[in-house]
């Protein structure tokens, strides 16, 4: 870059380093976050400036968007990144990010075919897995809880070593909204109920987040907005933007004082 800095290659992957140590968990002071992110997304846009088709530097932007919340803008980026290279190494990842991104807009169509499209091309990936899971949540899907198990099942043996006890009790999570649907709200409750983990298992408070999804999907409404307010005590960083994540997750909590309450402090 002190040769050229219009490099994209380098501008790329300097921009990848910047965020790598806030992935890997390393960073939690969320001023020096910040500064992080506002440097690597300066290199990205300018490496995307230079050559539009940049994939790798498209992926980790998008990746960057869908942290900040910004589903629409990393759902264009991870399909700028797919077209460009659809062989990129990264290709699973960017196919769980269309996916998601969808998801998160309601687009349960598109978040369909792609979760196939993953599974199509990286039939033994973690990222197929997880999404054909998820995509159970999604509405219009007709709730089917042996799948569902069977499904779960798959996503902890497909999961690394370290991670299996996580990815159990997602699974299990996701089980427990699909027997929701299916009518079975006690042993949904049940089932919540053994997913729980500790900071050992869960050291930035996801799965709480997830039962708190689900039970308002039951209509646990006070048992929802008590987890998420765990949540967002215990792990503050998730307060920004966090009313923008899967708004649709929320809908139903959208009458409770509590719930209002907990939004316009989360920003």
């Amino acid at each position: 870059l002190a040769i050229n800095p219009r490099d994209a290659d380098a501008l790329e992957v300097r921009g990848t380093l910047r965020v790598r140590p806030i992935g890997r968990g390393f960073v939690e002071d969320q001023r020096k976050v910040g500064d992080l992110v506002a440097a690597s997304e300066k290199d990205l846009r300018l490496a995307i400036a230079v050559n539009p088709t940049q994939a790798g530097a498209l992926n980790v932007l998008s990746a960057i968007q869908y942290l900040k919340h910004d589903a629409v803008e990393s759902h264009t980026l991870a399909q700028r990144a797919y077209e460009a290279d659809a062989y990129l190494t990264s290709a699973p990842e960017i196919l769980w990010r269309l996916y998601a991104t969808s998801y998160d807009l309601e687009q349960f169509v598109n978040a369909k075919n792609w979760c196939d499209e993953a599974a199509k091309r990286f039939p033994q990936s973690m990222v197929a897995t997880r999404c054909q899971l998820w995509i159970m949540t999604a509405k219009g899907i007709r709730p089917d809880p042996a799948d569902a198990w069977r499904r779960a099942g798959e996503l902890e043996r497909a999961a690394p070593p370290q991670q299996r006890e996580y990815y159990k009790r997602e699974g299990q999570i996701v089980v427990a909204d699909v027997l929701g649907r299916a009518g079975l709200a006690d042993s949904a409750r049940r089932v919540l109920v053994r997913a729980r983990a500790d900071r050992t298992v869960d050291p930035r408070g996801e799965l709480m987040g997830y039962e708190a999804f689900v039970r308002g999907q039951l209509g646990d409404k006070k048992e929802a907005v008590d987890l998420l307010q765990r949540y967002l005590t215990d792990h503050p960083e998730h307060r920004g933007g966090f009313a923008k994540v899967n708004a649709w997750w929320w809908r139903d909590l959208g009458s409770d004082p509590r719930f209002k309450s907990l939004i316009a402090s989360g920003g």
